[in-house]
């Protein structure tokens, strides 16, 4: 059992972003204890540079292991919901890179399951958890700088301007990451809007999106109400701008 605080972590995957949070997992005083890949070979390398003590070729053998408290999963969004799920029916903790899923229907399900099971989980946004957030919330609510009347947050990196990118980053797979730029680094700005306004739910939203289709090297730049339709089984949003109204 989980002793003095200690979280023994699972990864599920051998991902990219899991060397980064491994090491945080061991800076915290925590111990990295499995990480499962579909296949053997991928996973027992990753536990041996990453200082895993247990590699395993199934998912499932992960979610079985009686010494994992918790999951760390950064698979890609159209596989997290699936994967919450199995987690939680195991009693296992979960931190869900972001974005959590695909849509809002999902991340309820996950948020009613967790209740029921009575597991916790969080989504992945580390600046949520940095002390220096804390202190910046404080100073915006303390009334003697007065109320919030403007908030502007953008974030971006200029991966079109890559051809290795725009050819195989998971990013522009609408299968895989189908909320493209929005979930990607819209889940920060968002949020962050958010933050600025004690989480207030906004009146009203305006929106803009340009959809980049890989498959053609195309992009269609759309609005809330232009009446254009766009296939979003085959695009994903590259750039997109949202303006909240509280």
């Amino acid at each position: 059992a989980q002793q003095h605080g200690v979280i023994r972590w699972g990864f599920v995957s051998t991902a990219g972003i899991g060397v980064k949070n491994s090491k945080g997992v061991k800076a915290a005083g925590s111990i990295c204890q499995a990480v499962a890949s579909r296949s053997l070979a991928p996973a027992e390398t990753f536990a041996r540079e990453n200082g895993f003590q247990k590699a395993y070729g199934t998912y499932d053998e992960l979610l079985s292991d009686p010494l994992v408290d918790a999951l760390y999963l950064p698979t890609p969004t159209t596989h997290r919901a699936h994967f919450a799920l199995d987690a939680i029916a195991a009693g296992k903790h979960l931190l869900i890179d972001k974005p959590v899923c695909s849509n809002a229907k999902e991340v309820q399900a996950i948020m009613d399951a967790a209740d029921k099971k009575g597991v916790k989980w969080i989504d992945g946004v580390h600046n949520m958890h940095n002390p220096r957030l804390a202190y910046v919330r404080d100073i915006m609510s303390n009334s003697r700088f007065g109320s919030v009347k403007y908030v502007h947050a953008t974030m971006s990196f200029a991966g079109m301007q890559d051809p290795a990118f725009v050819k195989s980053n998971i990013r522009l797979d609408a299968q895989l990451e189908p909320l493209g730029a929005l979930g990607d680094l819209g889940w920060y700005t968002i949020r962050m809007i958010l933050v600025a306004v004690g989480f207030e739910v906004p009146a009203s939203v305006t929106a803009t999106a340009t959809y980049y289709y890989r498959d053609r090297d195309t992009r269609v730049h759309t609005t809330k109400d232009d009446g254009q339709t766009i296939d979003t089984s085959s695009s994903v949003i590259e750039t997109c701008a949202a303006q909240l109204t509280f």
